[in-house]
């Protein structure tokens, strides 16, 4: 637990140095204006879903994976892995750290664009830390064998995050359902529409279960990449 802590420390002061809450902070409060003041009210129960899993990936996929690649090229990684710091406090500390910045920033577009419209705003919340720790492990997991974020981006990063976003197409109900269900993202997606919409109760199992399996799946295959790519100490 003491070895979390301090690389959680460090997480948030390499977060601050590169600027990621001077710029998102700003960034989901020009966003939020624009759903307050852009868009009808009526349409903001779809659009605020889209809006975190289409645009809050970049918090938690990419800058998770670019973090990662910077740690790499600039020596970090190498001294961490000398000391007792394990692979799970890595990756766990990137997830924790980078998933509650992302709750930060849907909270400041939730308050400004649509305060008190939904119905129960913790299931929000719970969908959005869902999505934060499955991206982030998904992303770090991909990048693990990188050197740098040109080669993670493209086509690999570009292609899985696009893929990982299409489930936003079933709250606009386009394309087949049952295709969006084959997509893990779409489990937290039905969280966050809980906050705003009723679910079915076969929405909630798949919500539950496949969310759940989802960011267990998403850690283990994230720790074996890294497992097989960068060498970490073991407790």
């Amino acid at each position: 637990m003491n070895r979390l802590r301090s690389v959680i420390r460090l997480d948030v002061l390499q977060q601050s140095r590169a600027k990621l809450y001077g710029a998102g902070v700003p960034v989901a409060v020009v966003f939020g204006l624009v759903l307050r003041f852009l868009v009808p009210e009526a349409y903001l129960p779809r659009l605020i879903p889209i809006f975190y899993i289409t645009v809050l990936g970049g918090t938690t996929f990419m800058f998770g994976a670019a973090m990662l690649l910077v740690d790499k090229s600039t020596g970090t990684l190498q001294a961490l892995r000398t000391s007792m710091i394990t692979t799970w406090d890595y990756i766990l500390s990137k997830a924790i750290t980078l998933s509650l910045f992302a709750l930060v920033e849907s909270i400041i577009v939730y308050l400004i664009a649509a305060p008190g419209l939904a119905r129960s705003p913790g299931w929000l919340g719970v969908g959005l830390l869902m999505l934060g720790g499955f991206y982030t492990f998904m992303g770090l997991g991909l990048a693990a064998s990188h050197r740098s974020i040109q080669s993670f981006l493209f086509p690999v990063g570009a292609l899985v995050a696009m893929v990982l976003q299409l489930p936003f197409l079933s709250v606009l109900e386009l394309g087949p359902d049952a295709v969006w269900f084959l997509i893990p993202s779409r489990a937290p997606l039905l969280f966050m529409q809980a906050g705003f919409v009723p679910l079915s109760g076969g929405q909630w199992a798949y919500a539950i279960g496949i969310g759940v399996l989802s960011v267990v799946a998403s850690a283990i295959f994230c720790y074996r990449r890294f497992a097989a790519h960068i060498a970490f100490p073991e407790a």
